[in-house]
């Protein structure tokens, strides 16, 4: 009974400093009586230590991953006001090349760089999958003399206990590995410490020669590296973003005049017309995915199918002025899978040629002249490949094969394999129509920049009835 009495004075002695220490604070602060509702001691202490931390956070710049994550505490919490702030911040951040400067938590420390990185890989895979398929590379990682032995597994990717059925899955995500070029990079770093093989030894205790390098390390090495080529792939293609003209996210899109030339655009494609320094017909004009794609015979079928409504329409308008409009599209190269994922190589374009009809079939016999003669004499590929239908060169040339291809007013056409890009000309095209035009390579439309805007109005006025997105909205509203 005693010492419970004891227990109940100091309960209550602590009870009585707290109200104590609380009722000072109320009369150093007394505007905080009225915001704050009545509240226990153990909360009063709480909201305080809280409220200080909030003030201190606010002097540190918050990072990317931070400003997210108090967006979704804030929107968990129903403050849709401090979520909408916070988000407009975000995204402010991440637009600005993706980098945010942030000053060591230590205080005032030297700044270090955080790079916001996408889910997927130069190759179009997702990291964590990669991740997970790549196992540990050896067996081992001691610094003793490795014994080229295939049972200890001590100098080769270690995948002895690893089913057939994974193997299988590894080589299909993470493609298979050029043998030859591993060696020959295992070589090198050797140096004149390589030694060849005997005759009595078997190039099956020594297949550490032929893994790349990179898969024999230990973990800790692999996620470094990784980090810094995912780096490296952002930094790549924000950097082929900003080169390009064709891409709308692009500032050259804007500065190379595009923008200002715009005529009609839809969910997935632009109609612009051409420059005037590549203008030589007047209502030339270029039909281009915003997206970066480097051939129509790599592009998805929504895509396509948009281009090839602004096809019909440009001929429906340009037959009602007496003339037939020509689509050529000039792929000089394709580049590898990893360079297209992420925005390298040229950005297609399709350019339009509206010359008179009475010149049409003149133009068929000029470019069939032109295919033949084109490149060398010999040739790998058929030189001249006839083309109809819908498809266009989507259904005659395979995907990674560069080409040109020209249609006469969507009726049919040519198409030609470029076997060498140095001999084949960007401009052909637009030469052999200058050509039945009886035109020279120096001749334009247009001479002054005035008349050259006053015919992009023009040309914007006219095609007003036929600006199929236009329609197509028109018609979902009512």
């Amino acid at each position: 009974r005693r010492e419970s009495e004891k227990d109940r004075e100091r309960d209550g002695e602590s009870f009585e400093s707290q109200m104590a220490k609380l009722s000072e604070r109320y009369e150093t602060h007394p505007g905080e009586r009225e915001r704050e509702p009545q509240q226990s001691a153990s909360s009063s202490s709480y909201s305080a230590s809280a409220s200080a931390s909030s003030s201190a956070a606010a002097a540190v710049p918050m990072s990317v991953e931070e400003v997210g994550a108090e967006a979704l505490s804030a929107m968990l919490a129903g403050n849709m006001d401090r979520y909408n702030q916070l988000n407009a911040k975000l995204i402010a951040m991440q637009n600005s090349d993706h980098i945010v400067p942030q000053e060591d938590r230590t205080g005032g420390g030297e700044k270090r760089k955080v790079e916001v990185l996408e889910d997927v890989d130069s190759a179009g895979r997702m990291r964590s999958m990669v991740a997970e398929l790549e196992g540990k590379s050896t067996l081992s990682n001691s610094k003793k003399k490795r014994e080229l032995t295939h049972e200890k597994g001590k100098n080769y990717y270690a995948d002895d206990e690893i089913s057939l059925e994974e193997l299988r899955r590894r080589e299909k995500v993470l493609g298979v590995q050029d043998y030859d070029q591993n060696l020959a990079s295992y070589i090198v770093k050797k140096g004149t410490k390589f030694q060849e093989l005997g005759e009595d030894e078997d190039e099956e205790y020594a297949l550490g020669r032929f893994e790349k390098q990179s898969k024999k390390v230990d973990d800790k090495k692999r996620e470094q590296y990784d980090a810094r080529r995912a780096i490296r792939d952002k930094q790549n293609l924000t950097k082929n973003i900003d080169r390009c003209t064709f891409c709308p996210a692009s500032e050259r899109f804007t500065t190379a005049g595009r923008r200002d030339a715009m005529i009609s655009e839809s969910a997935r494609v632009m109609l612009v017309a051409a420059s005037m320094r590549d203008a030589i017909v007047e209502g030339q004009c270029l039909i281009f995915p915003k997206e970066h794609v480097c051939a129509t015979t790599q592009m998805d079928e929504n895509t396509y199918d948009e281009i090839r409504n602004y096809q019909k329409e440009l001929a429906k308008m340009f037959d009602k002025k007496g003339l037939a409009p020509l689509f050529v599209e000039t792929v000089s190269s394709i580049p590898s899978f990893e360079t297209r994922h992420l925005n390298g190589g040229p950005h297609t374009a399709i350019e339009v040629f509206p010359i008179p009809v009475e010149q049409l079939d003149e133009s068929r016999s000029f470019f069939k002249k032109a295919l033949m003669e084109a490149e060398s004499e010999w040739s790998q590929h058929k030189k001249l490949i006839p083309i109809k239908g819908k498809t266009g060169p989507r259904g005659h040339i395979p995907d990674n094969f560069p080409f040109f291809h020209v249609d006469f007013s969507l009726c049919d056409g040519f198409a030609h394999v470029i076997e060498d890009r140095e001999d084949f000309s960007r401009n052909f095209g637009r030469e052999t129509i200058q050509g039945v035009l009886g035109q020279v390579s120096l001749d334009r439309a247009f001479s002054d920049k005035r008349s050259y805007w006053t015919a992009v109005r023009k040309f914007r006025e006219e095609f007003q009835p036929y600006d199929w997105p236009v329609m197509q909205q028109q018609r979902a509203q009512g």
